[in-house]
């Protein structure tokens, strides 16, 4: 009956920590995510040889990647590939852009922006993307 009762107690210490741990990990997951979702929008762009961009609707969490109809014509249409696909990350994940587009153009270069994902618990992961060749990063802000 003790070790019921201690056992009880532990584990009730502990599920705040495995609780946070397990969502800070899901905000990193979501964090690769959309590192991946523009790294997949910047060879994209690259390999057809049109723009390509990421729209993000920070309000409702929301991402999809849309190519140009044809080159510089300032025209885009939704991407139907998975990888670009309309998507939403975690109801617990809040999103700040620095716009509703990240635009990648047909010689690599990248809007330059900082997106950040912020969990309940005040962790911060920051997607940005750097001007020239479109390079990506995902780091986690100090807190």
């Amino acid at each position: 009956m003790v070790v019921v009762l201690l056992v009880a107690i532990l584990t009730a210490a502990a599920a705040p920590r495995f609780r946070r741990t397990f969502e800070r990990l899901r905000l990193r997951e979501q964090a690769e995510d959309l590192a991946g979702v523009l790294r997949y929008a910047s060879e994209r762009a690259r390999t057809e040889g049109v723009r390509c961009r990421l729209r993000l609707d920070g309000e409702r969490r929301c991402l999809w990647v849309e190519r140009e109809t044809a080159p510089r014509s300032g025209e885009f249409m939704p991407v139907e590939e998975r990888l670009g696909r309309r998507r939403c990350l975690s109801g617990r994940v809040s999103v700040t852009p620095d716009r509703d587009a990240i635009t990648f153009h047909a010689d690599g270069r990248g809007s330059p922006v900082e997106v950040r994902l912020r969990d309940a618990s005040g962790t911060v992961y920051v997607i940005a993307v750097k001007e020239t060749l479109g390079y990506v990063e995902v780091r986690k802000e100090a807190q």
